[in-house]
């Protein structure tokens, strides 16, 4: 038996035995995506509005990681087609419905950690709380049954391999973004114009 199919058992057979752990994972793996998609809009809000201490640029181009993540993630998953645990084994079930789709890698892990490097460049005291979020929401993939740990390992992983290569060649797209954005930006009202 695999490491990962004995993790997996291990987990599936805790299911009801504690019904705080069942509900407070389900709860995330079934929300997470709502929470990290209001939390991003409401700190960028806060950045913006605040005007605090923010390179905009930075910000700006930094966004491209999350479409650049999503894209990545699915040709993987169409290449992979990997089952999920529910879909493998009858004795495994879920603790959340889930539809039968690819498994690996995780969108919910490469999202949430992909969202937690953007804020760990831009705004560190933010980041390091979302990156902690980002871990919880993978652990409860793999708790409610939807995912290997592998899965969110990778999905994890892609995040920080994508974001590195942005770091590496952010100059180069900050400078175009830039670009992009003054052109845009002189064709704004005068009111519109002072908000960046």
């Amino acid at each position: 038996m695999s490491v990962e199919k004995s993790i997996m058992e291990n987990l599936f057979n805790l299911h009801g035995s504690s019904y705080f752990f069942d509900t407070f994972f389900s709860v995330i793996a079934s929300y997470s995506t709502h929470v990290f998609a209001s939390l991003f809009l409401i700190i960028t809000v806060c950045l913006v509005y605040y005007k605090l201490k923010l390179n905009k640029s930075l910000y700006l181009s930094s966004l491209l990681l999350l479409p650049g993540v999503f894209l990545v993630n699915h040709v993987i998953r169409f290449l992979v087609a990997r089952e999920r645990p529910f879909a493998v084994d009858e004795e495994f079930t879920s603790l959340i419905y889930h539809y039968y789709t690819g498994s690996f890698p995780s969108n919910h892990a490469a999202a949430s950690f992909a969202v937690a490097g953007i804020l760990l460049l831009v705004y560190p005291a933010a980041g390091w709380g979302v990156l902690g979020m980002a871990l919880l929401v993978s652990v409860s993939r793999v708790y409610v049954g939807v995912h290997y740990p592998t899965d969110v390992l990778a999905g994890a992983v892609l995040a920080f391999i994508l974001l590195f290569f942005y770091i590496r060649y952010r100059n180069s797209l900050e400078r175009f973004l830039q670009n992009v954005w003054e052109k845009v930006r002189n064709n704004l009202s005068w009111g519109a114009r002072n908000i960046w």
